[in-house]
């Protein structure tokens, strides 16, 4: 291909993509106008909303009535013969169970056998 061949193809893609562009851009175009309507829409719908809202809340007012809340219960005091309740672990952590003995290390420090 001469230089001629490249300059003719680079010319013709030029002119191709340039018609997508445009197409493309209606296209843009069409799709602002369905967008800016359906706007409009909405924000009509909105109003009429509002007003309705207004006369329903005029010919039927909002009575506020005070809810009553569920009785606060207050922990009962236990006597002092009674042993604290135990929460979820048996024992602290610092106090080991009964009968666990240290494992007894070889003279060597290590438990690995060889």
């Amino acid at each position: 291909m001469g230089v001629a061949d490249k300059v003719w193809d680079a010319l013709t893609t030029v002119i191709k993509m340039n018609d997508k562009v445009v197409s493309l851009a209606s296209v843009v175009k069409e799709q602002q106008a369905k967008i800016e309507s359906l706007t409009e829409r909405v924000v009509r719908l909105e109003a009429q909303l509002e007003t309705m809202f207004k006369i329903a809340y005029s010919k039927y007012p909002v009575v506020r009535r005070r809810v009553r809340c569920a009785p606060r219960v207050v922990p009962r005091a236990r006597p002092r013969s009674e042993p604290p309740p135990v929460s979820g672990r048996a024992r602290p952590r610092n106090v080991k169970a009964r009968g666990s003995r240290p494992i007894a290390r070889p003279p060597g420090g290590s438990l690995a056998t060889h």
